[in-house]
């Protein structure tokens, strides 16, 4: 037991580390708070850096950005995806019908079957080239691909990016067509001549009720042609019979 004299002396001494106790746990907390303020402001400031950095990359891109919520069917589209196609940018293409609307109807079911097959996993990414129609009335190409994010195995949300490639497939079918077709007639080459026969013999084998037929001309005394007339007048002649033989054929015949 203490004496008398002395336990109002502890009592005091107790409060008083209880006091500072006290305060020493609120200056702790008080200083947790700021720390986790001062992450908290560091977070939001990297976070809209960030947000700020995205926006001028979307600005400055030749690609329009799109993001389909899939569970909603909110499909955002950015202006410069509208851009390619005419639109401004209050118009709105906000499902994935009116998206599908947009495309060519060559294009829109292997489209629609591109963005399933990667909802269902079928392929591991979206990519497809389709045109799309512009408000002019064309029909520019353009090159979307995009990837889904998943919850639990199944695809949530699905964005990516639309690239207008309308002139990379002018350029591409260009060189193809010149690759098989002769400069002069426009006509198949003898590359092309053989890839449509060694197709036609593929596909008479696996349905002989099929058949194929290969006709050959030979254009009798044309060498006069050039040595009496001159070059100029022989591919006249030869421009003149690719015409007449194309006016002559059926549909899916080649010349």
């Amino acid at each position: 037991l203490l004496p008398l004299a002395v336990a109002p002396v502890y009592l005091t001494f107790r409060s008083y580390r209880m006091y500072v106790d006290r305060l020493q746990s609120e200056q702790r907390h008080n200083e947790e708070v700021v720390r986790l303020h001062g992450d908290t402001l560091a977070a939001l400031k990297a976070a809209k850096k960030s947000e700020k950095r995205y926006e001028l990359a979307v600005d400055g891109s030749n690609d329009g950005i799109w993001d389909w919520d899939v569970a909603a069917d909110a499909l955002y589209c950015s202006p410069r995806w509208k851009l390619m196609i005419g639109l401004s940018p209050d118009n709105s293409v906000s499902t994935l019908d009116e998206w599908l609307s947009l495309a060519d109807e060559e294009d829109r079911s292997a489209l629609q079957e591109a963005i399933q097959a990667h909802l269902t996993s079928e392929r591991s990414h979206f990519e497809i080239e389709y045109r799309v129609r512009h408000v002019d009335g064309s029909f520019p190409w353009v090159h979307c691909r995009g990837i889904a994010h998943r919850e639990d195995g199944r695809a949530v949300r699905l964005a990516g990016t639309q690239t207008d490639i309308t002139e990379q497939r002018r350029i591409r079918d260009s060189l193809a067509q010149a690759a098989q077709h002769d400069a002069l007639t426009d006509l198949p080459n003898r590359t092309l001549f053989r890839e449509l026969v060694q197709r036609a013999i593929a596909q008479t084998s696996r349905t002989p009720s099929a058949g194929y037929a290969v006709l050959f001309i030979d254009l009798d005394g044309f060498k006069s042609i050039n040595d009496t007339h001159g070059h100029v007048a022989g591919d006249r002649f030869l421009k003149a019979i690719s015409r007449r033989l194309q006016a002559q054929l059926r549909p899916g015949d080649v010349l």
